[in-house]
């Protein structure tokens, strides 16, 4: 008999498993924000288009081969998975509900998955798909690709799985090698998760990633042009399936903007050339007093983990000593203060917006002290008495935030002998050359994820997708494992505590506070559940406009 999933929450506890024992037809998700509304709350209204803007073009249109947001914010329009996340106010509690897959079951080993896919789903009437059913070999064709080789950045990531069966059209069977404490997180990946179809790679050969016509998925909209540098364009799909909610999408267009400048972002908004973004905390009270009935949301945590990643290959950062130096020579709590104005808190090597994994403030503190005179004093033991000098990566064109924090960053620790030039990239320039190794240090965004796998097998262990810092401990990679497959959530927890304070020992990555953030809207954007969270969740879905 088999385990039959009914719901599942990514929360307090990481990946909570809500299971009822049955083979009968799976119960519905309770109802949410993102369904249809109740009888008080105003009447939707369809048509009309959304735009926004991000800072730079996507650096490839294959969906499996990149993890940036100017990416995914394409990928959540034109594509889906398996499973998604929940959309409304609650959207932070990572509630797992069906997309592509109306059930599925999970055996009592929790070794085999079962999903169960819906009927009818279409690709985008365009050739070469040219509006055929989704079945259940797309399902298997995408996955082995994900967890193929290069283009997909996955491979790691996915390893967990040993083999995928086609059981009938509308039936995929994954066999894991063990139980994954990560399974349905990765099932339900924002970065990573996409279903593609074979033909539309194949009919598009060695075009495939290269243009926008590669963003042929069963999604909400599909592709209608792009003209690099100013912006990409969506229509609605007419075949789309909902997602679970009938009459999605609710707008007819998404209008995606090239916009670099942070100054010219905030100018299109309040001109309304856009609909809502991501608000610079130094113009928060501009944007308060200057859109009258604006919406202002607040998000105090992130997921995402951003600091200096340090490459421990080169010299003289393979030296842990050095690395230990950087460490202590950073001053989280003014780079809060002085930069944030206060509205900031400090970070480790969990993201503090993943309060189920996240360590305490006053350990992460303790961790992570600025300590000038040990810094001084650990170079000398590592036979750099008198400093050294060297580069600071950081990306252009993709957050300011990231430049402004290079500068205290190099400020702080040339008083303590290390001597760095910031050293500016295009962020497609920045982000091949860290991939490849090519770098010292990196100032950037480093990893987005809802749970530990993502930062700890992708981040620290060799062969992950993200570790940049190219680390081989193998204390962490001894954790990492141990950590990977157990389901008892409070027994994982003290493992993955135990991997953020050995990180804090060896040092592959220096933490920056993470800033508070906001994000701004138009009074007529209706239903705009904005989330530091899960940020690759499909949200202009949802969205409608009432003008």
């Amino acid at each position: 008999m088999r385990l039959l999933q009914t719901g599942f929450v990514a929360g307090a506890l990481g990946l909570l498993l809500v299971m009822v024992a049955g083979c009968g037809p799976a119960a519905q998700p309770a109802a949410s924000p993102e369904g249809q509304p109740s009888a008080q709350a105003p009447q939707i209204k369809r048509g009309g288009a959304i735009r926004y803007a991000q800072n730079g073009d996507p650096p490839t249109f294959d969906v499996h081969a990149s993890s940036l947001g100017i990416l995914t914010n394409q990928t959540r329009a034109t594509h889906s998975r398996l499973t998604r996340y929940d959309y409304g106010k609650e959207r932070g509690s990572l509630l797992v509900v069906p997309d592509l897959a109306e059930r599925w079951e999970v055996s009592p080993d929790a070794k085999t998955w079962t999903f169960y896919l819906r009927k009818g789903v279409k690709f985008h009437n365009v050739a070469p798909a040219n509006g055929r059913e989704l079945v259940a070999e797309d399902i298997k064709y995408s996955f082995d690709r994900i967890r193929g080789p290069a283009p997909s950045i996955w491979t790691g990531q996915y390893s967990f799985i040993e083999s995928i069966e086609v059981a009938d059209k509308y039936t995929v069977r994954f066999q894991l090698k063990q139980p994954s404490a990560s399974a349905l997180y990765r099932f339900t990946d924002g970065e990573a998760a996409w279903i593609v179809g074979r033909d539309v790679l194949e009919g598009l050969a060695a075009n495939y990633g290269k243009t926008h016509k590669s963003l042929v998925g069963t999604g909400p909209f599909m592709a209608d042009a792009y003209d690099r540098g100013v912006a990409l364009k969506y229509k609605r799909n007419p075949d789309f399936f909902g997602s679970g909610v009938s009459g999605t999408p609710y707008v007819d267009e998404v209008e995606v903007l090239i916009i670099n400048d942070a100054a010219a972002r905030l100018a299109a908004f309040l001109s309304k050339q856009i609909d809502y973004f991501s608000v610079p905390l130094a113009d928060l009270e501009r944007v308060k007093s200057s859109v009258p009935g604006g919406q202002i949301i607040e998000n105090k945590g992130t997921n995402t983990l951003s600091g200096v990643v340090v490459n421990v290959s080169k010299p003289p950062f393979d030296n842990v000593k050095v690395r230990q130096a950087l460490k202590h020579g950073v001053n989280q709590q003014r780079i809060i203060d002085d930069l944030f104005k206060g509205a900031g808190s400090w970070n480790g090597f969990m993201p503090g917006g993943l309060s189920s994994w996240a360590m305490p403030q006053e350990e992460v503190k303790q961790l992570y002290r600025h300590d000038p005179e040990k810094a001084k004093q650990l170079l000398a033991e590592a036979g750099y008495s008198g400093g050294f000098k060297g580069d600071l990566l950081v990306f252009s064109q993709y957050s300011q935030v990231y430049i402004d924090v290079a500068e205290f960053l190099v400020a702080d620790l040339k008083k303590v002998g290390i001597d760095l030039a910031v050293k500016l990239e295009p962020v497609a320039a920045g982000r091949k050359a860290v991939e490849e190794g090519n770098f010292a240090l990196n100032n950037s965004a480093q990893i987005t994820g809802l749970e530990p796998d993502e930062f700890v097998k992708d981040g620290l262990v060799p062969g992950g997708s993200r570790n940049f810092g190219r680390l081989n401990d193998s204390k962490i990679n001894d954790l990492a494992a141990r950590q990977s497959v157990l389901v008892d959530a409070k027994e994982r927890r003290k493992i993955v505590d135990e991997i953020a304070r050995q990180v804090a020992e060896v040092v592959p990555f220096v933490p920056i506070p993470n800033q508070w953030s906001y994000n701004a809207a138009q009074p007529y954007v209706k239903n705009y559940f904005p989330d530091n969270v899960a940020t690759d969740e499909p949200i202009e879905t949802f969205i409608w406009l009432d003008k």
